[in-house]
């Protein structure tokens, strides 16, 4: 009995792990924005796409991105920014980059909020 109930908890122990790791290490594959929509409130995506706007606030960069198929907002808070900001990226309209966050509804639209500066590339 104690050498079955060994292997349960060796096994248990391997299966959490391994959970552990592929949750911790999965990214999420890029999609269209034309896909995103309420289902993904509360979901991490990523896009790629175009600047077609930028605008900073006291705090805060607002983007529009489109990637052909649609249009969404990225919205990059001070705690991003301000990473951003120390590491010389610099981001303008035109500029073609990569954006993982998760999607928020804000007034009816949707946005992608990174949580990090890692979370947003310049291609």
């Amino acid at each position: 009995m104690k050498k079955i109930s060994a292997i349960a908890l060796f096994c248990s122990v391997i299966g959490l792990s391994l959970i552990y790791f592929a949750a911790t290490n999965l990214e999420p594959a890029s999609i269209g924005i034309d896909q995103i929509n309420t289902d993904y409130v509360g979901k991490t995506v990523e896009i790629v796409g175009t600047v077609l706007s930028a605008y900073k606030s006291e705090d805060t960069l607002f983007l529009s991105v489109s990637d052909g198929s649609g249009e969404i907002s990225v919205v990059i808070f001070s705690n991003v920014l301000n990473e951003l900001e120390a590491s010389g990226l610099s981001i303008a309209k035109g500029y073609k980059i990569r954006v993982r966050g998760v999607v928020d509804e804000y007034k009816s639209k949707l946005e992608i909020i990174p949580g990090k500066i890692s979370d947003i590339a310049v291609l």
